[in-house]
């Protein structure tokens, strides 16, 4: 899989958050991005827009981990993926990418192109680990990673 722009990973993140059934509730949606500079800006450009019920409210942005505890953590830095994975797993937090070689080495849900088409890579067992649910839709549109 190839790496999509920024841009439109931000656009599609948005819609299949919704697709998160903890995050779907109808609150404030925390996102930390952890060294994606770029994808960061694209996503600040939605802060206030309605993702199922609930709403993107915070976008963080730094090289480690949050000091509070996020909705979501985006991981833009595989150098950091082995202590963002204890962290999502303990914290029982949703991780994101936009590096699709990522979701292979256990983050839940990620982003990549094939045949020129975007692809929504879904790691069913990180998930598991992430204590993730997830509308059974979800599945029907991503690419199952294990």
């Amino acid at each position: 899989y190839k790496k999509i722009p920024s841009k439109i990973q931000a656009a599609l993140f948005l819609k299949i958050l919704a697709f998160n059934n903890d995050i779907n509730k109808g609150g404030d949606i925390i996102l930390h991005v952890i060294n994606s500079p770029g994808f960061a800006s694209e996503i600040k450009k939605s802060v206030g827009k309605k993702i199922g019920k609930s709403k993107l409210a915070t976008i963080n942005e730094s090289a480690e981990l949050p000091s509070q505890k996020p909705s979501v953590i985006y991981i833009g830095d595989p150098a950091k993926l082995d202590e963002v994975i204890r962290y999502t797993r303990s914290n029982h937090l949703l991780s994101i990418t936009g590096l699709p070689d990522l979701v292979a080495k256990g983050v839940t849900l990620g982003l990549g192109a094939a045949g020129g088409r975007p692809k929504i890579l879904l790691n069913v067992s990180a998930s598991k680990d992430e204590s993730i649910h997830w509308s059974p839709a979800i599945y029907k549109i991503s690419t199952i990673i294990k």
